[in-house]
Formats: C-alpha cells, structure tokens, sequence
C-alpha cells in the first residue's frame, strides 16, 4: 500500500508543472514530460550537478531500458556534460505495464549571459524526445 501511494505521489509530481524542480539536501530533480515540448531550464542559482527526472513504460517482461542522453550543441561558452543514466525506481503502473523512473545527471559550468546546452533525451523503444535546453541567465 505504501508503495502504491508512493507511485501515486511520484505522477502527481509529474504531472504538477513543466521543468518544476524537486530539492533535496543532496540534487535539484526537475521532471521531464513526453510530449512538452522544450523544457527551458535556467541555472542561475542551481548547484553544478543537476538531475532530469524521465518515467518510460515497458510492457510486463520486457527489459528495462535506459533513455538516451546526449549534448546537442552548447553555446556562450557554457559547459555541459551527459554525467550518466540510472534507474532509480520500477514498479507497476496500469494492469501490465510497468514504469521505469531514470535520472539523467547532468554537470553544467557556466558562460556568458544567456549562454547555455541543448539536450537530447530519447527513449530506446518509442523514441520518444525529451529536447532540454539549459541556460544561464544573470
């Protein structure tokens, strides 16, 4: 029971606002959602490693698999860097479908004013694009 609130909580969240960051005393989480477009995320302020948060369905059986991160472009002189791709949670969303919940770490440095890096994340099944853009504005 507790774990089926949990996942009930975690789509809330999701589902709450576009690029709305979770704190915690150790990341800054922001959620991704299919079909949102650019999420535009502006770093001032932010520490210099931060976590996108990306739920993928699967069919019952089928194996997990991590979405794909990389840095499109970057420019102003701003540093981006793909750290890596974890499962962080899994478990039961409708009858046989499960849900995979993946963090994309990623470290930025900043560059000039409205400097920035456009990510590309895709599922590896539906290919579905989450596009980020991160940017710093002074």
């Amino acid at each position: 029971m507790k774990k089926a609130m949990m996942i009930v909580g975690v789509m809330i969240l999701g589902a709450a606002a576009w690029a709305a960051a979770e704190v915690s005393a150790e990341e800054t989480i922001f959620d991704l959602k299919p079909g949102a477009g650019v999420t535009e995320i502006d770093v001032a302020g932010l520490p210099p490693v931060i976590a996108l948060r990306v739920k993928v369905d699967r069919l019952m059986g089928m194996p997990s698999m991590a979405p794909e991160a990389r840095v499109a472009s970057t420019y102003g002189d701003f540093g981006c860097e793909i750290l890596g791709v974890e499962l962080a949670q899994s478990g039961m969303h409708h009858e046989l479908i499960m849900q995979d919940v993946f963090l994309v770490r990623v470290a930025w440095e900043p560059g000039v004013d409205l400097s920035g890096c456009a990510l590309s994340i895709t599922e590896p099944f539906s290919n579905r694009l989450y596009p980020v853009d991160l940017f710093m504005s002074y």
